[in-house]
């Protein structure tokens, strides 16, 4: 699977509990995202946005994600996720990519999402985790029956009306194979490419060099000579 991109994206995992949109995020997509360069010593913000880790921070504990009380949490750990996807997405911090990280099944949800994405003009594409094997869904024997709800909402619902709300892109993980437990290492079929980062990339000053920024002079010829002068330019 290939998954081709672009600077200042969103993306939202949809799928169904336990299908492993967390390591397919930490393993395969994350990594794929980070890129560097040691000249303009720039560096990706890479945000990964999680429910289940924002639940955890609210209550002070890392409580197993299927707790009670993780799911009283839910409202405020959703308020701050939709507060912290509007921050790193804002100036100044403008990350690079974002991942969010929740079922992604209810139209409210994804809808507030969208908006977020509108308003501080990010891309946002969609992974969606539509198994062709029903069985890859229940590779955990945790919450079946919350994990068939999940699959029937994902098919009925959810898979019809993604492409009618406006993405980008909908990447579809077809199978359960991103991942190999046995070797700790993801899959190198799964491969991410960032399609503008060299002209991201080139827009970034080198780093070290003293930099003289000059808006609009206004006509201003006099002064903007002097201020050259005062910086050792000869005119």
């Amino acid at each position: 699977m290939e998954i081709r991109t672009k600077m200042h994206t969103i993306f939202m995992l949809v799928g169904s509990t336990e299908c492993g949109k967390t390591t397919f995020a930490q393993d395969v997509l994350i990594p794929g995202l980070r890129f560097g360069d040691e000249t303009s010593k720039l560096k990706a913000n890479i945000q990964y946005l999680s429910s289940d880790r924002i639940r955890q921070e609210v209550l002070g504990y890392d409580y197993d994600k299927y707790d009670q009380v993780m799911l009283e949490a839910s409202e405020q750990a959703f308020h701050l996720l939709f507060e912290r996807l509007k921050m790193v997405t804002s100036f100044p911090v403008n990350a690079d990519f974002v991942v969010v990280d929740t079922t992604g099944l209810a139209e409210d949800f994804r809808e507030k999402v969208r908006e977020i994405a509108r308003s501080n003009h990010y891309n946002l594409e969609v992974i969606v985790f539509d198994y062709r094997k029903r069985e890859d869904y229940y590779a955990s024997e945790r919450s079946k029956r919350l994990i068939t709800n999940h699959i029937n909402r994902l098919k009925k619902d959810v898979l019809g009306a993604l492409p009618r709300e406006g993405y980008e892109k909908i990447h579809k993980v077809r199978a359960k194979d991103f991942y190999r437990p046995e070797e700790s290492t993801a899959n190198p079929d799964y491969r991410v490419i960032i399609e503008d980062s060299e002209a991201y990339r080139e827009t970034v000053l080198p780093h070290g060099p003293q930099y003289i920024i000059v808006g609009d002079v206004h006509e201003c010829v006099e002064e903007l000579k002097g201020l050259l002068l005062s910086y050792g330019f000869r005119i």
